[in-house]
């Protein structure tokens, strides 16, 4: 029969390696931020790496394509803020995203956002053929494990729980 299981426990499955902690990933920033160039310099490092630790997580979790854009995170950005040009703001995100691919890279994608959606990739392209999986306890994903999910709903994986599962389109072994 189906296997009933948490997001978190099924996530691990996945795992190659083990994410590092939020605290060791704030000091991995703070340290990035102490040797770095950047306009932010007069703030205190510690200050600050916990407030972008916070932001790079996020876009980590809802936005990874944006590292690897700039054009398109700046797009984003300015969207966001309704410009209609490049403004001092644009200059700044520039920063913000050349600090986050840093982060990104000083983490050697294993920072908590990250490494939590490549582990629940890994485990939804390794389970076994006719695995079935349901779902529990998780009502608010971000959008990128929202994605990763949605082609695997029906299909084996079945998510039951209500906020998240109207975004997913699920169906549940249920009826």
């Amino acid at each position: 029969g189906p296997e009933i299981t948490t997001l978190d426990c099924f996530i691990r499955r996945g795992a190659d390696r083990a994410p590092l902690s939020a605290l060791d990933a704030r000091l991995l920033l703070t340290e990035l931020l102490t040797q770095t160039q950047h306009p932010f310099s007069t703030q205190d490092p510690w200050r600050l790496a916990a407030e972008l630790f916070s932001l790079f997580e996020e876009l980590s979790a809802n936005t990874p394509e944006l590292a690897t854009d700039e054009a398109q995170f700046l797009a984003r950005i300015e969207r966001g803020y309704g410009l209609q040009a490049p403004s001092a703001l644009s200059g700044e995100a520039a920063v913000v995203h050349r600090l986050w691919r840093a982060y990104l890279q000083d983490t050697r994608d294993r920072s908590p956002a990250v490494s939590r959606l490549a582990n629940l990739q890994r485990t939804l392209t390794t389970r076994s053929d006719g695995q079935q999986i349901v779902l529990i306890g998780c009502d608010d994903l971000p959008a990128a494990m929202l994605a990763a999910l949605r082609p695997h709903i029906g299909r084996g994986v079945y998510y039951w729980l209500q906020t998240t599962a109207d975004n997913l389109r699920a169906t549940t072994p249920f009826g």
